[in-house]
Order: C-alpha cells, then sequence, then structure tokens
C-alpha cells in the first residue's frame, strides 16, 4: 500500500509541476508546445547542503590539493544554490526534452527519473539526504552536493562510492529502500571525498577498482577485485559493465554502466548545469580530459548519468553541454594566444566564455578563470595545437558567400504576427511551390535531419544537428540538437548574431522574437517570414545558411546547397 501512494504521490507532484511550466493551456511543453513555455517555470532554489566535513588526511600531497579544490567548490556551490535554479533549470528542461529522442532510462515505469535532470529533488533535513529508484533496482542517492548509485539485485546491493559528506546516512538510505545486505561495494576513482566513508560497509564485502588506486587510496578498505581495462560484475537480476577511460580527472577513472536501464556513472568529470570545478576538476590530465566525453558518447549507451556532483540527475544532452563548453574554450584560448597580447590570454578567455555562456551554466563567474588557466597551460604544453591553430587561421577565408551578403530591403508590406507567444503569423497564404523548395534545400545542409519539432507548435519540422556536427554556439539552441524550426506556413526561427538579427527585423525580412532581451538564448532568435516568391526563398536560405554557421562555427557557403 506503502508503495502505491507513494507512486501516486510522484505522479500527481510531476503531473503539478508540468502544468506550472506551461505558458499556454493550448500549447504544454511535454506535447510540442512553443519553444517559449519551457522558459516559464521558476524552479524553486536548491536545498544547501550540510557543510562539507573536513576530510582526512591522505598519503600524497596531490590528494590533498586536489581535494581541497574540490571542497572549497562544493562549498561554492552550496553558497550558489539560490541563483544556481533560476540560471540553469530552464536550460536542464528544454536538453531533456526532446519528443522524438528516447525516454530516460526506467521513465516508464520511474516517471520521477525524467524530473530529476530538470530541477532538484526536495531533500529533508531531518534526514539529510534524498533517495529514490530512477530504473529497475537502480538507486540514486544525494546529499550535501554529492551523489552515489546503489542496486539492489535480489541477492545483495551493490554500493558505488561513499561519499565523507553524506556517511552513515549512506546506510539508512539502503535500508529505507531494501533489506538485502550489502554484498559488493566499487570506487569510481581513489579520491577520499568520494570514497572516504566506505569503511561504514561490512566487512568481508568484495570491494572492486581499478589497479591504479592500489597505493593511491586513503584510509577506506583495499579492493579485493582490481581490473586493468574492464570488468563485468553480474549479481542477480542486475550487470555493470566496468571501464577504464584514462586519467580524465585522477588514477584510475572508470565508468560504470548499467546497459540494461542505460545508466551510467562518472565521478569528477563535469557537473550537470554547471561550469566544471577549478581546472576543470583539478584533472590531472586536460588532454584525457577533453578525450573522454567522445570517448564516453561514442562508446556507451546511456540517458541518465550520475556525475558525483550537483544536485541533479545529468543526462547525454549535459554531457554533449559540457564538451561544448570545454572545446569552445580551448578554442578561444588557441586564438588569444595566437593573436596576443600574452598576457591578455586569461582575461580575454574568460570574458569571451562568461558571455558566450551565461544563462546556460551556472558558477561561471566563480570557476571560469581558473579553467582559463588550467586551459592556457595546457595549450602552451602542446605546440601542435598552436601549429595546428596557425594553419587554420591562415587558411581560412575571411568571409564566406553568406556573411559577405548584403541583405536587401524586401518588397511589399511587413507580414502580420501575433506578436506574443506563441508567435505566429497571421493571414498568410504561402505558395506551395516555394514552400516545397524551403523544406527541400533547408535539409540539403551538412548534419541537418528532419525530426518533430520540440520546440514549436504540432507540426512544424525541426532542422536538428546530427551528433557528427559540432556546436560552438550552444547558448543559442534552446532544445537539445534542434536550432531552428520551420513552420508549417513556411516561415520559421532561428537563431542569428545579434546585430544580423536586427537587420533582418529593419529591412522587413522577419522580426525578433517577442522575449528577444529578456530570456536567456533569445537576443539573436528571429522569425524569418514566409518566403512568397523564389527571389525570396533566396534571401531566406542565405540566412539559414547564416543561422547554421552561427551555431556550428562552420562557413559553409549557401550557392554550394541548391
Amino acid at each position: 500500500m506503502f508503495k502505491w501512494l507513494k507512486t501516486i504521490m510522484i505522479l500527481f507532484g510531476i503531473a503539478t509541476f508540468m502544468l506550472a511550466c506551461s505558458t499556454t493551456p493550448e500549447a504544454p511543453v511535454a506535447t510540442g508546445g512553443e519553444e517559449e513555455a519551457a522558459y516559464d517555470s521558476e524552479y524553486p532554489a536548491e536545498e544547501e547542503g550540510a557543510a562539507v566535513v573536513e576530510e582526512e588526511s591522505y598519503d600524497s600531497d596531490y590528494a590533498e590539493e586536489t581535494e581541497a579544490v574540490e571542497a572549497e567548490a562544493v562549498e561554492e556551490d552550496e553558497a550558489y544554490d539560490p541563483n544556481y535554479s533560476q540560471e540553469t533549470e530552464s536550460m536542464n528542461a528544454e536538453i531533456v526534452s526532446s519528443a522524438d529522442s528516447e525516454p530516460a532510462a526506467g521513465s516508464g515505469d520511474f516517471p520521477q527519473t525524467l524530473a530529476y535532470s530538470q530541477q532538484p529533488p526536495a531533500v529533508d533535513p531531518a534526514k539529510g539526504y534524498f533517495v529514490d529508484e530512477i530504473a529497475d533496482g537502480i538507486y540514486w542517492l544525494m546529499g550535501s552536493q554529492y551523489q552515489a548509485m546503489f542496486l539492489t539485485t535480489g541477492e545483495g546491493v551493490i554500493v558505488i562510492d561513499a561519499p565523507q559528506p553524506i556517511g552513515e546516512s549512506y546506510l539508512a538510505a539502503i535500508r529505507e529502500v531494501t533489506d538485502e545486505p550489502i554484498t559488493h561495494q566499487i570506487y569510481s576513482h581513489s579520491h577520499g571525498d568520494h570514497i572516504g566513508a566506505a569503511g561504514i560497509f561490512p566487512q568481508g564485502i568484495e570491494v572492486i577498482a581499478h589497479q591504479n588506486v592500489v597505493g593511491q587510496l586513503p584510509n577506506v578498505p583495499n579492493p579485493t577485485i582490481t581490473f586493468e581495462d574492464s570488468y563485468t560484475l553480474e549479481v542477480g537480476n542486475q550487470l555493470l559493465e566496468l571501464s577504464y577511460v584514462g586519467t580524465p580527472h585522477s588514477v584510475g577513472d572508470i565508468v560504470i554502466h548499467a546497459p540494461r536501464q542505460k545508466v551510467l556513472m562518472i565521478v569528477d568529470l563535469f557537473h550537470p548545469g554547471s561550469a566544471p570545478f577549478g581546472g576543470f576538476g583539478a584533472t590531472i590530465d586536460l588532454g584525457a580530459h577533453l578525450q573522454a566525453h567522445d570517448v564516453i558518447l561514442e562508446n556507451f549507451d546511456f540517458d541518465l548519468l550520475i556525475a558525483g556532483h550537483t544536485q541533479i540527475l545529468g543526462t547525454r544532452a549535459h554531457l554533449e553541454t559540457n564538451k561544448a563548453f570545454t572545446l569552445s574554450m580551448l578554442d578561444l584560448v588557441k586564438q588569444a594566444i595566437l593573436t596576443g597580447p600574452e598576457d591578455q590570454v586569461i582575461q580575454t578567455c574568460f570574458d569571451g566564455t562568461v558571455e558566450q555562456w551565461t544563462g546556460v551554466l551556472a558558477n561561471l563567474e566563480n570557476r571560469v578563470a581558473a579553467n582559463c588557466q588550467a586551459m592556457t597551460n595546457y595549450v602552451l604544453s602542446q605546440p601542435a595545437l598552436l601549429e595546428e591553430a596557425s594553419t587554420e587561421q591562415t587558411g581560412a577565408t575571411t568571409m564566406t558567400d553568406s556573411l559577405n551578403f548584403s541583405l536587401p530591403e524586401r518588397s511589399g508590406s511587413r507580414q502580420r504576427t501575433s506578436g506574443i507567444v506563441p508567435h505566429v503569423q497571421i493571414g498568410i497564404n504561402p505558395d506551395t511551390a516555394v514552400n516545397d523548395e524551403l523544406f527541400r534545400r533547408a535539409y540539403l545542409l551538412p548534419g541537418v535531419e528532419d525530426r518533430p519539432t520540440t520546440v514549436s507548435l504540432p507540426g512544424g519540422r525541426g532542422m536538428w544537428l546530427t551528433d557528427e556536427v559540432a556546436v560552438t554556439n550552444p547558448g543559442v539552441i534552446l532544445s537539445g540538437r534542434e536550432f531552428a524550426h520551420i513552420h508549417t506556413d513556411g516561415s520559421l526561427h532561428a537563431p542569428l548574431p545579434v546585430d544580423r538579427a536586427l537587420e533582418v527585423a529593419e529591412k522587413g525580412w522577419g522580426e525578433m522574437h517577442p522575449w528577444s532581451g529578456e530570456r536567456p538564448g533569445f537576443d539573436g532568435f528571429v522569425m524569418l517570414y514566409t518566403p512568397v516568391t523564389m527571389d525570396e526563398l533566396e534571401v531566406t536560405f542565405q540566412l539559414i545558411v547564416e543561422s547554421y554557421n552561427h551555431v556550428t562555427g562552420q562557413t559553409i557557403q549557401a550557392s554550394d546547397y541548391k
């Protein structure tokens, strides 16, 4: 009876949350409502976690330095919590709201799971932690800005990590949901803030870790099983695949993958909805850190990701966003070093990163300087990166035909629109042949797929970028990898540089979105009116190409796609 009541309460809570997020009854986000609907929610501020306990001393100076950085960053997160929700949750809601993508693991049986990737669940202050089943037999434990995972198998409990700030509460969380004995423990890596409480578990259980953590561990039980490349753990009805992925954060970093449920755990690589901790989580190998994103995205099938920190679940889209953030900073630093002056590289990186990512990730002001410093040190240590960037800079054309394109004045009267959200044209009679050609050419662009829109009215067609296309300006994308969408009447919404968007409006080819200048991501978001002649189509398509280049950093030419 208790489980049925719990399920009913969860379903009621999620239904209430989704209703509160809708802009209009006619266009709820979950059913493909207008793109702006996802921005209407104001989530409550996160619960402030308990102070991070003082950590035990470690054998190596590096471990002390690394964990001091991480502990400081956790305190920084807790102080930042009231703003974190407001700044990032619109983005969190949209990057997981793809109507055409597979549902998150267990979302059919556990409808609350997807909500946890959008807003933090409430933590009972009396307990100091939150625990819930996010997929079949997989439990997410969160408290004091730390995360862990455990599984029930029918034969015993598998625990993964034992964060010090959660401590003895880990045992209480397990006993809250099962009476199975604890039989196995896995270390995600060697740092004591994530495994320092491992001694609370029964003696004699199997302890599994990568071979490189041996000799690097704090005062915790030593592994009974170690591996070099991979290890498969099958207990009862659960299967876990453990994989060594190099040193993106520390020695012995592993991915813990539950392939049946499509749940993955990797700790301290990134932090969903937030900028990386200083020095990219005090990584010991920034090159490996950069590579790890592709290794995970290309080799593991997952929908949910437990990242070790913050108060929300991660998703594949969160990891893609962090990859784009890291690569954009790499590009900023390379260009700043090449163009100089040398003493302004970090400031140039800081200014460019904050400008590009404000409204997308939290904690930028607190963390970007340290990340820019780490990235600068890395690039300077890799001459080949600078040689490659210099070659690209020398060989690149300064302007493409679309960027050189002189926008003419549009003849005739301006199209009528609603002027409000939902932002649509009124009374337009599109030419069928022109519309067909518009749709045909739009999906000729490299790596653009024709998929149902997740941000516009039903019937609209999204312009989705495939995973192979790099996104260098993710802050202008409203949902996932859908950078623009075309309405059934041939009008469309697309992001452009702000100056260009204003010129489009001034010369009669479109108008700024009603939320431009008011909400993150909408500053250059423009409606392009329905082209009613083939000549007008040529102009509209040029602007679509400019939008594509604006999002991807490419320099393709409209004349190549006819």
